[in-house]
């Protein structure tokens, strides 16, 4: 399976597969489909930023979040390109705590990969559960955790059903995630590294925005990233998002 997509991304349509959270609580709850869904929301044109600066070292500012970091967070984020019918959706959870705990799903609908007995297609998958440790502030604006579990099924297990055959995957997007990075409205994307910055182009508030257009903006309000710093690879989400299904249907064969 190729994931390499970095390279398509700036010519691929945006294309954003929401899932949902499971627990509500929060003032913004989304909830989603499991298969790739196309969507799109308005945007907001940020300020003009200075000069980028160094990104800091996690462990070199002291730490003083609140307790409801993580309440405070769009339910919903999404990986994806814009090329092919892949993404990643992350859904944090954990009721009126909001402690950190998330959900979510990674597919990968290749519908022209067929054989005897699966003549409609090819499903790659992961359901994954997971938590963040609790954040330690860098700078204004940003935030530093871990993963403190993160748990799914052994991948490359088959099974076929309806016509389809499905196969578990990893969790692409969180795959040899050390330090992951939240990043809050007014961030400077330029601060952002320039080779991770290509998947903004498939963030629905920033697509409208050229790669270099968004060298010079701060982001949106209501526009949150989480960063997969070892991997490069960034999750997106909006507190603008709305309700489309029922996220409790995952991709799971008999």
């Amino acid at each position: 399976m190729e994931k390499n997509w970095k390279a398509l991304i700036l010519s691929g349509a945006m294309a954003l597969a929401l899932c949902s959270c499971a627990a509500g609580g929060g003032a913004h709850d989304v909830i989603a489909t499991i298969l790739p869904s196309e969507t799109g929301t308005s945007v907001q044109t940020p300020a003009p930023v200075d000069a980028p600066e160094p990104l800091p070292v996690a462990s070199a500012v002291a730490s003083d979040v609140e307790a409801d970091f993580f309440k405070k967070l769009p339910d919903h984020f999404s990986f994806l390109s814009g090329a092919g019918g892949w993404s990643t959706d992350l859904c944090l959870t954990g009721g009126e705590s909001y402690d950190g705990s998330f959900t979510g799903q990674f597919h990968d609908s290749d519908m022209g990969t067929t054989g005897e007995g699966y003549p409609n297609g090819t499903v790659y998958y992961c359901n994954f559960t997971g938590k963040f440790t609790q954040p330690e502030k860098l700078e204004e604006f940003v935030y530093s955790v871990t993963l403190e579990d993160l748990a799914y099924e052994a991948p490359e297990a088959e099974s076929i059903e309806d016509g389809v055959r499905y196969i578990t995957a990893e969790p692409y997007g969180l795959e040899n995630a050390g330090e992951l990075r939240i990043y809050f409205p007014g961030y400077p994307i330029q601060n952002i590294p320039e080779e991770d910055r290509v998947w903004l182009l498939s963030a629905p508030e920033l697509a409208p925005f050229t790669f270099d257009e968004m060298a010079d903006m701060v982001l949106p309000s209501n526009t949150y990233l989480i960063h997969n710093v070892n991997e490069g690879q960034l999750f997106f989400g909006s507190l603008l998002e709305t309700v489309v299904n029922d996220y409790s249907e995952l991709v799971e064969p008999a």
